[in-house]
Formats: structure tokens, sequence, C-alpha cells
């Protein structure tokens, strides 16, 4: 029998519950959607990034030029690698075939810009370092120097 005004103390731990975020491999709380907030905004950002021409372009800029800062390199920041391309005519610089604009997830043929003097060698981000070149064909030259470009 309880008596009145007594207070018992409860010894059971109250556990709260909290639903994590859908995506596999995420732990963290859900915010919006189901989804935590990092994975919300990246999923947003994937759309637009596939969606959004501008986007996608401003976007790889800044990529390329957080890219070259992170290693001390100099920076154009007016340098655009999609005016890079059209002034090339979209030939890679390296074998001289066509590189097809619309393809991506690193393909073979896929267009990417290519740094004369690798950026890891010192070379910086500027018009006169960089050339249009097929991923292959990057992935190829890798951080050397060809002799022509001495």
């Amino acid at each position: 029998m309880v008596m009145p005004g007594l207070v018992i103390p409860c010894i059971q731990k109250v556990v709260k519950m909290v639903r994590t975020c859908e995506i596999d491999g995420c732990d963290r709380p859900y915010c919006a959607n189901g989804k935590c907030h990092r994975c919300y905004t990246r999923e947003i950002h994937r759309e637009r990034f596939a969606n959004d021409p501008a986007f996608r372009r401003a976007s790889i800029n800044a990529n390329h030029r957080r890219r070259v800062r992170e290693t001390g390199g100099k920076v154009d920041e007016s340098l655009d690698i999609f005016q890079v391309f059209e002034e090339e005519n979209w030939i890679c610089q390296i074998c001289g075939d066509q590189c097809d604009p619309l393809l991506r997830d690193r393909d073979p043929d896929m267009v990417t810009i290519d740094h004369i003097i690798p950026v890891s060698k010192g070379g910086s981000h500027t018009r006169a370092n960089v050339q249009t070149a097929h991923f292959r064909c990057n992935m190829e030259k890798q951080a050397t120097i060809h002799s022509d470009a001495l």
C-alpha cells in the first residue's frame, strides 16, 4: 500500500527511441524525409548536379580550383574548363581523337581537363597549363610531363 504524498523513485531507465537515417550504412539520427541532414543535402546536390548544367559547370570548376589550392598551386579563378573544351573543339590534345561531351562516370572516352605540368609537380591551374584530354589518356599520362611541354 502506497501512502499519499510518498514518491517512489523509478528504477527503470527511460530509453528514448531515435530513428536513424534510412540510407544504408548511415547511423545518424534522421532530420527530414527519413534521412539525416548530410544524406539529404547530398541527395539534393546530386539531383541538381545531374539536372542543372550551370550548377554542374560551377561545381566542377570549383572542385578543380580547390584541389589545386590544397597543393599550394597557382589558380586562375576565371578559368572555366568548359571554355577550354570548347576552344579545343572537344579534341583530346594527347591522342588527337574527339572526346564525347555527354559521357560521364569515368567512361574511357569522357572529357577531362589535363594539367600539362601536373599540379603534383608544381604545375598551375591556368589556361597555359591545361588542355582537353580523354579520361583514359589522362590516366595513362598520370603525373608525368611530356618532353614537348618543357
